[in-house]
């Protein structure tokens, strides 16, 4: 997959094979560009909640109230998980309902969770501690930037040319005072309607890997101009 540099290489080519003489600091105005651009299309993905960057957290009989530190937001928790058939690995989901709802919830007898607050904390109707129950927090994490020229951007391999197109933009505009021509728009239009389906499709639709050249699987974006 495409590293920060190989980034870096396309996002200037992009831009006309700028020089970086005569722009100061123009490697690391780039870096700079396509980490706030990746950073965007993570929250994108993540917006998408199609849970493109979920992880699971296993909690080993916790209290009824809980504080985890090591999940930042609240509201980046999407399923909370109770396992009925450890044979088979078998989990039913907990219901997620807001704090101020917790109570009722207890009173009516269902299992539920609530999270809320910074740090994270989770309560739950019933006390997984005394009924020594096993719970799997999914909560959705977004990568830390890619700051040396060997780290690779965590995007899927497909879309790195959506993060060079949208950066190129940036660094044409705000950093080389350029206006980006019809055929980079009309190219970089193709490609981002590429990148939102991706979002919005299920998991089970999304590709793994990049297809090889010539898979009627992947959408050329210089489709109509040859």
């Amino acid at each position: 997959m495409p590293s920060l540099s190989a980034n870096q290489s396309a996002v200037l080519d992009l831009c006309g094979g700028v020089s970086a003489v005569s722009n100061p600091n123009l490697l690391g105005k780039t870096a700079r560009i396509i980490n706030q651009v990746c950073r965007m299309m993570m929250r994108e993905a993540r917006l998408s909640e199609q849970n493109q960057y979920i992880r699971f957290l296993t909690l080993n009989s916790p209290l009824k109230e809980l504080t985890i530190p090591s999940i930042l937001d609240p509201n980046s928790i999407v399923t909370v998980e109770l396992p009925y058939d450890s044979v088979n690995d078998s989990r039913s989901d907990i219901p997620i309902v807001d704090r101020v709802d917790i109570n009722a919830q207890e009173e009516n007898g269902r299992r539920a969770v609530a999270r809320f607050g910074k740090p994270t904390k989770l309560r739950f109707t019933w006390n997984p501690f005394e009924s020594a129950d096993t719970i799997y927090v999914g909560y959705e994490n977004l990568p830390v930037d890619a700051n040396q020229p060997n780290d690779i951007p965590n995007l899927p391999e497909d879309f790195h040319d959506c993060l060079q197109y949208r950066s190129a933009a940036l660094v044409m505009e705000t950093v080389l005072t350029k206006e980006c021509g019809p055929i980079f728009m009309d190219t970089m239009k193709r490609i981002e309607k590429q990148w939102s389906e991706w979002c919005r499709r299920d998991a089970e639709e999304r590709p793994i890997q990049r297809p090889g050249f010539g898979s009627i699987d992947f959408g050329d974006p210089m489709e109509g101009y040859f």
